[in-house]
């Protein structure tokens, strides 16, 4: 299954400014993540997988 990772992030009902916390960057670079996933950085694939509880795969197979 593919999920962008806005529609993700809102699913699991976390706003920008927490994701970006506890991923210890600014709210602008999950945003800008979230519009440019191709840019995301193999750490963040892996941080952002577990916190949504996906597949590191399905954030990144709409790249």
């Amino acid at each position: 299954m593919q999920f962008t990772l806005r529609a993700t992030r809102i699913s699991q009902g976390y706003s920008v400014d927490e994701v970006a916390t506890i991923c210890d960057v600014s709210p602008e670079t999950i945003t800008n993540y979230e519009k440019h996933p191709s840019k995301l950085p193999l750490y963040l694939i892996i941080l952002l997988a577990d916190l949504y509880k996906v597949s590191p795969n399905s954030l990144i197979a709409n790249t």
